[in-house]
């Protein structure tokens, strides 16, 4: 996996899953012909009344390039009735994710984790060594880029 910057400040879930399917992230702007920075919050903040991007199209771009994606919480919650039980990411699960796919992690911030290398791939440049029990431990939402 190799770093890329992400060029504005909503663009931090498009550079994440560039890096993991090894494309430049201005051609997911170009499928999705849009940048994310369209003002439509009315906020003075720049940075908070930017449309950004939404899971949906990230999953639409990568069936573009020819890969899978897998959403997978960090726990598997089942219900019956108002009962809810949370039960914790089997082991197996973890071991798979483990031995060659590319992970998203996204919370309130997007980026890129890669399995060979054991290191979190940062859009503002930061690559940090994370085994995936710490980035299960560590974030709430995970997407996963699964190869061509």
């Amino acid at each position: 996996m190799n770093i890329q910057l992400q060029p504005n400040h909503a663009s931090c879930l498009p550079t994440s899953f560039a890096m993991c399917m090894d494309i430049p992230v201005h051609m997911i702007f170009d499928a999705l012909n849009h940048d994310g920075l369209e003002r439509v919050f009315p906020i003075p903040d720049i940075s908070l009344s930017c449309r950004g991007f939404h899971i949906t199209e990230m999953i639409y771009v990568a069936h573009l390039f020819g890969f899978s994606v897998v959403e997978l919480p960090k726990s598997l919650g089942v219900s019956s009735g108002d009962y809810v039980h949370e039960i914790p990411l089997p082991y197996n699960l973890i071991k798979w994710l483990n031995e060659g796919y590319c992970v998203m992690e996204v919370g309130r911030h997007a980026v890129a984790w890669d399995p060979q290398s054991q290191r979190i791939y940062c859009p503002s440049g930061k690559i940090t060594a994370c085994s995936i029990r710490d980035v299960i431990k560590k974030h709430d939402n995970f997407y996963f880029v699964i190869g061509r």
